[in-house]
């Protein structure tokens, strides 16, 4: 039966978060403007992802969408370290501009769990457990988005 709890602060969506990188064993997907309130690069974070990318099987297993990868090239070494070490599990991509007026981010793992924010400016958002019928519209968003995209941060120096 699927479960709903609701957040109204940053702090409680980046808890919603880890715990599902935490929990994910096959797959997750992500869709956010730049990475910044996700918590996505912190020590915590950054751990269950590495733990994620060793226990899964499956290729491309992590994908993240963002609008801009400013900030993950800035500001976020410990991930583009994995995404150099776990290149077969983790991929990012850019979106098209035509697609950046999509401004509910969101995480979906193993197709049934999730946590979205209802708008990229505001921290208020919901985890959602076993609810694979919101999994499943959240996943159908990301699919067009990623179709659409190109590629983005690869973790890995240009060398010039």
């Amino acid at each position: 039966m699927p479960t709903e709890h609701p957040f109204d602060t940053y702090a409680e969506y980046r808890r919603a978060v880890l715990e599902l990188l935490r929990s994910a064993r096959q797959t997750i997907v992500l869709f956010d403007p730049d990475l910044s309130q996700t918590g996505i690069e912190s020590l915590h974070g950054a751990e269950a992802i590495a733990a994620f990318c060793e226990r899964t099987t499956f290729p491309e297993s992590l994908r993240i969408a963002l609008h801009s990868p400013r900030y993950v090239e800035r500001e976020c070494p410990r991930l583009l370290r994995l995404v150099s070490q776990f290149g077969h599990r983790i991929t990012i991509r850019i979106t098209s501009a035509r697609f950046r007026n999509q401004e509910q981010p969101f995480l979906v793992v193993d197709g049934e769990h999730y946590v979205t924010r209802f708008h990229q400016d505001d921290p208020r958002g919901k985890l959602c457990m076993e609810d694979g019928e919101g999994a499943a519209t959240l996943l159908s968003h990301f699919e067009i988005l990623w179709q659409h995209a190109r590629p983005g941060p690869t973790g890995t120096p240009l060398g010039i």
